[in-house]
């Protein structure tokens, strides 16, 4: 049975988006098996606020401020940009265990299948307007 990945949330939106994109890259786009841990938020020196749910309201989030059961869970830390190879692996791991992850994952491959989907939450949530619209300023590249 495929595991669930435990993103830990940390830093601004910039950082969210590569941690969200990263876990997406993960689970193959599978947002149901994606848990936020947002502790971060609760002791961070910065004032820094979760804004993945208001970047893309239509999105489902499941997101936790409390400790998040660690049986079963590997917990991996990776430097600011990723893994440069390795990054294969870990989704072989998510085959076996839930993977509970820390870092920025800056790095556009991790983005790249899922920015057709992020431009569209993106544009919506901004301009808050109908989808007709939208996708007419998106069709001729005018946002």
């Amino acid at each position: 049975m495929a595991g669930h990945v435990i993103v830990n949330v940390v830093g601004g939106m910039g950082n969210q988006l590569f941690q969200l994109a990263f876990a997406m890259w993960l689970v193959d786009g599978d947002l149901s098996r994606i848990r936020f841990d947002l502790s971060y938020f609760d002791s961070s020196p910065v004032d820094r606020k979760f804004a993945l749910d208001k970047i893309f309201p239509r999105l489902n989030y499941n997101t936790h401020t409390l400790e998040i059961e660690r049986e079963g869970i590997l917990n991996i830390k990776f430097m600011p940009t990723g893994l440069p190879h390795e990054h294969h692996l870990v989704k072989e791991l998510l085959n076996e265990s839930s993977l509970r992850i820390t870092g920025f994952f800056q790095k556009f491959e991790y983005v790249e299948p899922f920015q057709e989907l992020f431009r569209n939450e993106y544009s919506q949530a901004i301009f808050n307007v109908p989808p007709s619209i939208q996708e007419f300023f998106l069709k001729h590249k005018t946002i």
